[in-house]
């Protein structure tokens, strides 16, 4: 019981307490100017929380800085805080919901803020310099040299997007404050100036090129992606072998990418006895550097500014919570990025470092018996699931054991990639030989931690479950059971984890189990879903992104390790969609019926599909 009351007290930091009225302010932002009731009412709940946890909060930090005339001081700039960051949370969520404002005629001046390259295109986001500065969300091919800073000229008038509660997407655009969006053809738009790319994206540039020249094909875009946290240039097929296995957060830059970048002045500078205060310093720099040269994705957000402070309270000698430095990032994020409330990576990132911080002694002291490196690291995979299970069962409605084990050996062999990475690309203008040497050792880790990994997608311990199915809840009450001061016999505590993972299996059955055809029919769009063992084929016309996105999501759920996508008579709207189906999918394979249209839109599609190494047939499908 003791363990519980010391877990409550730790919980009870004034950062916790900012944290719930940020987040607080903006769900009611979003539901009161959306008029999502849903959205309203948890906002109000998390306000009332935050509000019955200031005296709880204050007490417990009178109790661990002792009373004095300094505590009011503190208090006065506590409740200053929680003022300041629900203000500019609830100002960050209002004032989105109207109408979007009217950009004039076309040709429209656009400001370039963010190039993102893909794998099958380039994401921009533009800035309308129209007096409301409009911001809008355009697609353009990947061949586009289109940088941030440049002005362009735009032909065509972007869409609106939907209004609020129409479709997800678009309300993810509008949390985002972008109300337009397009798709740059040839022709549709113009460079009008040139800015020239800045030191970021030219340090961006250099790194890439750099880990193209020392790493093999196979292995250059998973090196990248360990860098950067975006995993959209590499081979579809691996990226869902990764979520099967259950690793897919390997390739989302956190905590663990940060960890190991901060090793690196760590080692050096204590080499030659700098003060700690210095290394702390350096430390700062440096992750704040490598943040600035990735995609900024917000689990890096988070781990980014958990280090931060926690290195800033280390230099200023103040006591440091490592509960109190994550609930400070949270609220950070939270004031400047409220839409991040509601995107899976701020849901998992925090839940995950949530339930490590919370959970991970419990867990260890449980599995003591164990050698140290594989009790601790399971006793970190065991603490990070317990959160993370029902945020991905609700939002994707999946399941995944096989990342249980796989995690014991993907993470510490993922951490020794890296590490001989940064050590190739460091010596390689030095000693190109050595540097050689070492690459050619991280190919070999790379493809042995990819064949690994298809074995353990190929057990088939991805199921397809919602938050209420009945396995969901019973491997979250045998995960959490061990963790009850009720249940003495260590013995007891061990069979009921070792239930938690094989009780799934048995209540389950694999997502390549179920009906072998499946029909889709919905606003004009007819397409039949066929399905054998683990190969699946799409025939048919779809007509519109909801129904693609059902294909999409059955073809996911089947496990196929191949898909076939056959359009008997493809127009403009099919090919659009069956573009986003073969962006999304392991397409294998395309058949293209002999009436159809040249036309850009086909030919972009043929360019993707090139891209991947996707065999187009043309003939007539059979029957």
């Amino acid at each position: 019981m003791e363990e519980f009351k010391d877990t409550t007290r730790a919980l009870l930091v004034p950062s916790f307490t900012l944290f719930l009225s940020a987040s607080g302010a903006a769900l009611l932002g979003y539901g009161l100017s959306w008029n999502h009731g849903r959205d309203t009412a948890a906002g109000f709940c998390l306000c009332i929380i935050a509000l019955s946890t200031v005296y709880p909060v204050y007490r417990n930090s009178l109790a661990v800085a002792g009373a004095g005339k300094g505590n009011i001081a503190r208090w006065m700039l506590f409740m200053l805080l929680v003022t300041i960051t629900g203000a500019a949370a609830w100002r960050g969520a209002g004032g989105i919901a109207g109408c979007p404002p009217q950009l004039g005629p076309p040709p429209h001046r656009c400001l370039v803020e963010n190039a993102e390259r893909r794998r099958h295109d380039r994401r921009l986001l533009l800035c309308a310099d129209n007096g409301c500065r409009c911001r809008i969300a355009a697609v353009a091919p990947p061949e586009c040299d289109i940088l941030p800073g440049d002005i362009l000229s735009l032909r065509e008038s972007p869409d609106p997007i939907a209004p609020p509660g129409v479709n997800r997407l678009d309300d993810q655009y509008r949390r985002r404050g972008i109300l337009y969006r397009t798709y740059l053809a040839d022709g549709d738009w113009r460079l009008e100036r040139r800015q020239g790319p800045g030191v970021r994206w030219r340090i961006r540039t250099a790194l890439e090129a750099r880990i193209g020249r020392l790493f093999s094909p196979e292995s250059a875009p998973l090196v990248s992606a360990l860098y950067s946290g975006n995993a959209s240039r590499m081979d579809r097929r691996t990226v869902l072998n990764f979520k099967r296995a259950g690793v897919l957060h390997i390739l989302a830059a956190s905590g663990f990418n940060v960890g190991i970048v901060a090793m690196v002045p760590l080692a050096l500078l204590g080499l030659f006895r700098v003060p700690r205060r210095g290394i702390a310093l350096a430390t700062i720099a440096t992750i704040l550097a490598y943040l600035a040269i990735t995609d900024m994705p917000v689990s890096l957000l988070r781990a980014v500014a958990m280090a931060s402070f926690y290195s800033l309270l280390f230099i200023f000698g103040m006591e440091r919570s490592i509960l109190n430095v994550l609930f400070l990032a949270g609220t950070l994020i939270v004031a400047v990025l409220p839409h991040e409330l509601y995107s899976l990576g701020f849901q998992l990132s925090f839940g995950a470092t949530l339930g490590i911080i919370l959970l991970f002694k419990p867990y260890r002291r449980l599995l003591r018996g164990l050698p140290g490196p594989l009790a601790d690291s399971m006793a970190i995979t065991l603490s990070a699931q317990i959160p993370v299970i029902p945020i991905i069962a609700w939002h994707v409605e999946e399941l995944t054991i096989a990342g249980f084990l796989t995690n014991l050996w993907a993470v510490p062999l993922t951490a020794l990639i890296m590490y001989l990475s940064i050590a190739a690309l460091a010596i390689s203008d030095l000693c190109i030989r050595a540097a050689t040497l070492i690459a050619g050792l991280t190919d070999l880790l790379c493809t042995i931690n990819r064949r690994l990994i298809e074995l353990a997608a190929s057990l088939n311990l991805h199921y397809s479950a919602a938050l209420h199915h009945p396995a969901v809840i019973i491997m979250m009450l045998l995960l959490v059971a061990p963790l009850l001061p009720l249940l003495k016999p260590r013995w007891a505590k061990l069979v009921l984890l070792l239930c938690a993972l094989i009780l799934p299996v048995l209540l389950l059955s694999p997502q390549h189990g179920g009906p072998e055809r499946m029909v889709f029919s919905s606003h004009g769009s007819a397409v039949e879903l066929r399905r054998r063992e683990a190969t699946v084929t799409i025939t048919g016309s779809i007509r519109d992104f909801s129904t693609a996105r059902a294909v999409l999501k059955e073809a996911i759920r089947s496990h196929c390790s191949s898909l076939t996508l056959i359009l008997p008579e493809p127009d403009y709207r099919d090919i659009r969609s069956f573009s986003y189906i073969a962006k999304n999918a392991p397409v294998t394979a395309c058949v293209i019926g002999p009436r159809f249209r040249i036309s850009p839109s086909l030919g972009r599609f043929f360019s993707d599909l090139e891209r991947d190494g996707v065999t187009v047939t043309f003939r007539e499908p059979r029957r």
